[in-house]
């Protein structure tokens, strides 16, 4: 079971944690303290894997160096990498994440705003919502991007999406290129 699933099925039994009885609760956190276990053993497993290949761990120090991308979206990341080197532009790498755009129409008469499809890696989209919420603040092309959109009026969920997909353009372009992020390569290219 993968980092991930094992957090989401550790905060499922913390929740239960504070509706149950005595007994069961001593038994649910024996279970929480069980998971803690697993999840440490699990991140430096992985942690191991990374050091130990040099391409991961290369990859791995430049997603570092982008503000909000931490270690559980590294990782997250470099188990899709291959899949991810094979999207050559930053556009398919959003709609593998299912990021992109899509209209919403039925015949002629219904037309509802556009929704994101999807289609794509759901995991690897539920990795991207707090890191996209921590950019949102702490990543400055990311948080330029994200007052350009507000001034235009968008908010919300669209907001959320435009800067997940924004993220996903600088974690392609930081491993397509082989550099380090830099916060003034984005803003040039934008102009």
């Amino acid at each position: 079971m993968d980092q991930f699933r094992l957090r989401h099925s550790r905060a499922q039994l913390y929740n239960r944690l504070e509706t149950q009885g005595e007994t069961t609760r001593a038994s649910l956190q024996r279970l929480l303290e069980a998971y803690d276990a697993e999840i440490r053993e699990t991140r430096e497993r992985l942690q191991t894997l990374i050091r130990a290949c040099d391409e991961l761990n290369d990859a791995a120090q430049r997603l570092a160096s982008i503000p909000a991308v931490g270690e559980t979206l590294i990782a997250e990341l470099l188990v899709r990498l291959p899949k991810i080197q094979c999207c050559r532009r930053a556009q398919s790498l959003v709609a593998f994440a299912g990021l992109d755009p899509r209209p919403y129409e039925s015949g002629t008469s219904v037309r509802a705003p556009r929704r994101i499809s999807k289609c794509g890696d759901a995991a690897l989209r539920k990795a991207l919502y707090f890191p996209t919420l921590c950019a949102m603040k702490h990543n400055p092309v990311i948080r330029a991007y994200v007052e350009r959109l507000k001034q235009r009026g968008v908010r919300g969920k669209s907001l959320v999406c435009a800067a997940a997909r924004k993220l996903l353009h600088l974690i392609h372009g930081v491993l397509k290129s082989g550099k380090p992020f830099d916060p003034n390569i984005p803003l040039q290219a934008q102009g």
